[in-house]
């Protein structure tokens, strides 16, 4: 019998809701009711060609949106928040399953394992992470004990790497994992994060940035460009400082976005520009944890397999954006460890590169359970079939390691 599956999500695939049951996450936006509460404020700016309160206004708006999901001190939530929780899938009404379904190909995982060995963790993705982690493992001794199972197996996703990690560190030593399946997973954060702490960002020039974002952003950029640059500037200014002081400086989970490499940099950055960080202690402590991640795996004794994305820009409001990835987490971090170069360039050497030279394989932690998979976008992932089936193989054992199959070689396009 397989062992059941438990799904830690990404960052937008919790809602969580507040003590009288106000969804605070995913944040919901009425774009009719905030283009009214900011039209009076806007026509002065543009009338006048100056900010005229237009920041301020657009500052306090953020921080009703932020302050719900806003952090203590010591890392804790300011309010008493509680992410939707879910039995297993069996038990799960039609609505329940499409939201997870939309989160993660949550059926097609269901119909291998068993829809009643199939369960998905819930999380505050703002909450203190090892607390969350704290969560996780009392949620495998419910699974455990509802199916009669020894072990789980773990699916992460995007932030869940950074919860299994959390996870690892504090209770990998209980022996109740079967194997680890991290897709697209922060396994040493990313790129990003550490650039946003830094504030390391391209965005002097909003109208070719929305442009390059391409989508729906492009569509802002025609209003954007009216912005009077003071206005623009300012607005920027007093945003990212609410977002530091409301979550940046002492979310734990933040910090466990960050690269284990680049952790003293941001760290000394925010400091310095933004106060003392009350969970320094605890950051520091995941990060060394972090550091090792590879070894720790390795001795886990876990079947550990990964799916990283390679090739992609990382999205170009961030100074790093020339790194390989799938637009969010870098190859190196979601892969643990291996060598890229930039996006549609070669390495000039390696002992197991992609046909396109981009990647070498044999740098990562585990060089023959990690697949990687061309120009996929990370929001792309739960839509890629080729994944999908890979996934689903794992799960079932028929694919063991990069070479049981054809159909699944290393490097997948």
């Amino acid at each position: 019998m397989a062992n059941p599956v438990v799904v830690i999500p990404g960052i937008g695939q919790s809602k969580v809701k507040s003590s009288d049951g106000k969804t605070v996450w995913p944040f919901s936006v009425d774009k009719n009711a905030l283009l009214s509460e900011v039209k009076s404020e806007a026509a002065k700016m543009m009338l006048f060609r100056k900010d005229k309160g237009f920041s301020d206004k657009i500052a306090k708006i953020a921080e009703g949106y932020l302050d719900p999901v806003s952090v203590k001190d010591d890392g804790s939530s300011k309010y008493d928040l509680k992410a939707v929780s879910y039995e297993s899938y069996d038990k799960l009404s039609d609505d329940e399953k499409r939201f997870i379904n939309k989160m993660v190909p949550a059926e097609k995982i269901a119909k291998v394992v068993g829809e009643n060995n199939f369960y998905y963790f819930a999380y505050n993705p703002f909450g203190e992470v090892n607390s969350v982690a704290d969560l996780l493992d009392k949620f495998i001794s419910k699974v455990k004990s509802e199916t009669g199972s020894e072990k789980v197996d773990l699916f992460s996703v995007s932030l869940g790497g950074c919860v299994l990690r959390a996870y690892m560190m504090k209770y990998a030593e209980k022996k109740e994992i079967g194997k680890v399946i991290a897709v697209e997973s922060a396994l040493d954060g990313t790129v990003t994060a550490a650039d946003a702490l830094e504030r390391k960002l391209k965005i002097d020039d909003p109208v070719s940035l929305l442009n390059g974002i391409g989508g729906k952003a492009a569509q802002l950029a025609s209003l954007v460009k009216m912005v009077p640059k003071d206005a623009y500037d300012n607005t920027v200014n007093k945003v990212y400082k609410t977002a530091m002081e409301k979550l940046g400086r002492n979310s734990t989970m933040i910090w466990a976005c960050v690269p284990s490499e680049r952790l003293d940099s941001a760290l000394s950055y925010v400091k310095l520009n933004y106060g003392n960080i009350g969970v320094e202690d605890k950051v520091r402590a995941l990060g060394d944890y972090t550091s090792v991640f590879s070894d720790k795996a390795k001795e886990s004794g876990f079947d550990f397999y990964v799916i990283a994305g390679y090739n992609r820009q990382i999205v170009p409001v961030v100074e790093s954006q020339y790194t390989s990835s799938d637009t969010i987490i870098d190859v190196k971090s979601a892969s643990l460890g291996a060598t890229a170069a930039r996006p549609d360039e070669k390495l000039e050497s390696g002992s197991r590169l992609s046909p396109d030279g981009n990647v070498d394989a044999s740098t990562c932690a585990f060089p023959d359970k990690t697949w990687f998979f061309y120009d996929m976008r990370h929001d792309d992932a739960a839509k890629n079939e080729n994944l999908l089936s890979l996934t689903e193989k794992i799960l079932s054992g028929e694919v063991k390691d990069v070479n049981s199959s054809a159909d699944y070689p290393q490097f997948i396009k």
